[in-house]
């Protein structure tokens, strides 16, 4: 097995048998469950709640109605039942039966409604709550009422009930539906959720990578028996294959509920979708050159400190970089600096992002997204080798002061391959 095979192997095994890697690995999809139950169990019970307290099928409703402006007293309660609300002309008289407990809910409509636009409500139940809401019985009369005032496209202009339908034209005019858009925005959407929980959760340990050996004194043990560039690709490769490893852990769960979801029908059918094998590929691509280039930085930002410390102070300021584009966001929405979202696209810092977010928002063709994975490949690889080279130079300083002079010459001899 090749030098870097066995760095590869040492590292990847070395990661996965710390507790820390699996509780951060499982505790992202574990607070994203819990979260899930949580709120799906509260909705579930408030909803239960304002569904019983709202429901008005079997009680006794009544109404007064000073302003003469409702045309009927029935309406279609929620369990599908005609219900008819008594009339009274007296508000005193009904106020007294409320209180008899002749009637359960009695809404007063007052002479000034056309100009108050107000009704009040009076209810009198066994169990009073504030999650009790008798608007709809009288919102249903009131509704009908107005409807039969005005005419029937008047009525749905002002109700906002019109129907609009969209024809949108792709860039070689045919008619693009939601169901291409959805497909085309999935791809980058997801690979740009991936690399950021990747920076969240890997980044201090992608800096810290190359500390671990300084601080514990064996770096120039190391370079004694393996080549120094075998051990900075060894571990650029095995930082990727463990934050892969972290990814399937976190998609494995979310697959899972995304299947049972559909299964049930959960996921409504204007939501489904046929992915584009060449947006998919272009994608992952891009994940893979942006992740390759955010550990390339954050080895490199390892070799130039000597402390774990030290090398966590830059993940936040990678991880900022990184992001700008998504602080520039209007630039990508609407496509309005052409010049500065392309000069963000191929900036190796900010590459990984704007690509993302140019091929969601679908103003960037495959060929620039071939360029800027290009870009980011290569800049990564100029960053490695210049990692390794200050890595040379600064194995066995493990002073907190940098002489940053010093790195511009040359390495030793004996490590310089």
């Amino acid at each position: 097995m090749s030098k870097v095979g066995q760095v590869v192997k040492f590292e990847v095994i070395r990661s996965l048998k710390k507790p820390s890697f699996w509780i951060a690995a499982i505790l992202v999809p574990i607070a994203f469950a819990v979260y899930i139950l949580i709120c799906a169990t509260l909705g579930y019970n408030t909803g239960t709640s304002l569904e019983s307290g709202s429901a008005v099928d079997g009680l006794k409703l009544a109404y007064v109605d000073e302003a003469n402006y409702l045309k009927n007293n029935t309406f279609t309660n929620e369990a599908q039942n005609e219900q008819t609300l008594a009339k009274y002309e007296k508000l005193d008289v009904a106020l007294n039966d409320l209180k008899q407990g002749k009637l359960n809910v009695l809404y007063h409509i007052p002479e000034d409604f056309k100009d108050s636009g107000q009704i009040n409500i009076y209810t009198k139940n066994e169990k009073n709550s504030v999650l009790d809401d008798y608007k709809a019985p009288m919102a249903a009369l009131l509704t009908a009422s107005a409807k039969s005032n005005v005419n029937e496209i008047d009525y749905k202009i002002i109700s906002e009930e019109i129907n609009y339908n969209t024809t949108a034209f792709a860039s070689d005019n045919h008619v693009i539906d939601q169901k291409e858009l959805i497909s085309k925005i999935i791809p980058p959407a997801a690979c740009l959720a991936l690399f950021y929980i990747l920076m969240v959760v890997l980044g201090n340990r992608l800096a810290m990578a190359v500390t671990e050996e300084k601080e514990n004194r064996i770096s120039e043990l190391l370079l004694v028996s393996i080549k120094p560039i075998s051990l900075i690709v060894g571990k650029i490769i095995s930082l990727m294959l463990v934050g892969i490893i972290q990814l399937i852990i976190l998609l494995i769960p979310v697959g899972a509920l995304y299947i049972l979801a559909s299964n049930q029908g959960m996921i409504p059918q204007e939501f489904s979708f046929d992915l584009d094998p060449t947006r998919v590929i272009l994608s992952v691509l891009v994940l893979i050159a942006s992740y390759l280039i955010f550990t390339a930085v954050s080895v490199l930002c390892g070799a130039l400190v000597s402390t774990a410390k030290e090398a966590s102070n830059f993940t936040g300021i990678i991880v900022f970089i990184m992001i700008i584009p998504l602080l520039l966001l209007n630039i990508f929405l609407d496509n309005s600096n052409p010049t500065l979202s392309t000069v963000l696209s191929y900036f190796p810092i900010s590459a990984p992002m704007a690509l993302m977010l140019r091929a969601i928002f679908d103003n960037i063709t495959n060929i620039e997204l071939i360029i800027g994975i290009i870009d980011l490949t290569v800049v990564s690889a100029l960053i490695i080798r210049l990692a390794t080279y200050i890595f040379c130079k600064n194995a066995v300083d493990f002073s907190v002061k940098k002489n940053f002079k010093n790195l511009l010459g040359k390495p030793r001899k004996t490590w310089k391959d």
